[in-house]
């Protein structure tokens, strides 16, 4: 019986994979977000760095889930990365200060899947005018195979005025599939208006069990040519009350 379901997660996994990871859009350092809030009266803290051959970008965002089942965030985003394409001087610094809501409306493991909404904020530091991007989405997750196989798909929208075309929308899926009770392998493919399609590799390991989280993941563009890889760390507290 143990082979007969192996060989229907795998089955299940290679379908999901040929039909979905194609140009769209779970948890970070993963671009594709989870339909799940940190548990009620708890915070987490997500933390990660984005690195290619020349830029580096580093992540810090706390989480709490304190009152009416909403999980709020507030962080930022600092960087080399410079603003303008002809801009060789940018120096290390803070780029961005991100504000969240997140409401979700199903519980993922006890109903096998869930849906929510994510509306926020990411103020720009280097911008002259326009500092501010709005944006909104909606996370879809479900769950098979006893909660070993997660899907998340991401429908978004962001209001970038400094753009030429300040409407920018987003698509994309995610899988998280689990190897053992404390190593899982991770997949998601990605679309953005005016950029290209985007895919990512990796795994999460549970360094300590539902409390510490490392991930680790090589994205690129399926044209190629835009490699970079992920390091993140999720610390994940208590229940406060």
């Amino acid at each position: 019986m143990k082979h007969n379901t192996r060989f229907k997660q795998a089955a299940f996994i290679a379908f999901a994979l040929c039909v979905f990871l194609y140009p769209l859009y779970a948890a970070r350092p993963m671009i594709t977000d989870d339909a799940r809030v940190v548990d009620r009266h708890s915070c987490q803290l997500e933390t990660w760095g984005v690195y290619d051959s020349e830029i580096g970008e580093y992540w810090a965002i706390p989480g709490c889930n304190l009152l009416f089942d909403i999980e709020m965030s507030m962080g930022g985003m600092f960087s080399n990365a410079p603003y303008r394409q002809d801009d060789t001087s940018a120096l290390f610094g803070a780029r961005q200060f991100i504000v969240g809501a997140k409401k979700i409306f199903n519980d993922l493991e006890k109903d096998g899947y869930s849906y929510g909404l994510v509306v926020g904020n990411a103020y720009n530091f280097k911008r002259s005018k326009y500092r501010n991007d709005h944006y909104l989405y909606m996370p879809i997750s479900a769950a098979f195979f006893d909660n070993t196989l997660l899907l998340h798909s991401n429908f978004g929208y962001k209001l970038e005025r400094e753009s030429h075309d300040s409407h920018i929308y987003n698509v994309g899926l995610g899988l998280e599939q689990q190897l053992t009770q404390r190593v899982w392998i991770l997949g998601e493919s990605f679309y953005e208006r005016f950029d290209n399609a985007k895919f990512q590799l990796g795994l999460r390991i549970w360094l300590v069990q539902d409390k510490i989280q490392l991930d680790g993941t090589y994205g690129n563009a399926f044209r190629g040519k835009e490699g970079w890889v992920s390091v993140g760390l999720r610390f994940l507290g208590p229940v406060m009350f």
